[in-house]
């Protein structure tokens, strides 16, 4: 099984310390209440709460070249449950992404995200995160393909 985990270990940080110095706060993961009397954790909250984030690491296509559709699901399930954390003293919503193309697809098939005040941001990883990423993003890839073939 692809160790998916890795990606919460090194890349989450990773765009973490990056939100720090563009906002010269601290992040850390939360879990923070929405609309629906639901939670959602959210990948990266400042220190006092104004900020919020959830980090997205996937790719535009998968990695024989077709759509990324379940991506694509994620990142409407995190937007939509970004919008609706209910905390008071939340300022600035982002989604950060690792991948620019991913980005861009991910904000065509929303539409505008400043009309629900979520921003997109991308964060561009270094070069062994992003070599670390790229290799667990392929190991998932082809044991979802693996399976499917059964």
């Amino acid at each position: 099984m692809a160790n998916t985990s890795r990606i919460k270990i090194l890349v989450e940080p990773e765009v973490r310390a990056w939100l720090g110095e563009r906002f010269q706060a601290t992040f850390s993961e939360e879990t923070m209440p929405i609309i629906t009397g639901s939670s959602h954790d959210v990948d990266a909250v400042s220190a006092d709460g104004s900020i919020i984030a959830d980090i997205l690491s996937n790719r535009a296509k998968t990695r024989t070249g077709r759509s990324n559709t379940g991506g694509l699901r994620k990142a409407e399930t995190d937007f939509w449950r970004l919008s609706a954390v209910t905390t008071s003293n939340v300022v600035t919503r982002l989604m950060v992404f690792t991948n620019a193309d991913f980005m861009k697809v991910v904000r065509k098939r929303i539409g505008d995200p400043s009309t629900m005040k979520v921003e997109f941001l991308h964060c561009p990883l270094k070069r062994g995160t992003q070599h670390e990423l790229d290799r667990v993003l392929d190991d998932a890839s082809r044991e979802q393909r693996a399976s499917g073939d059964k």
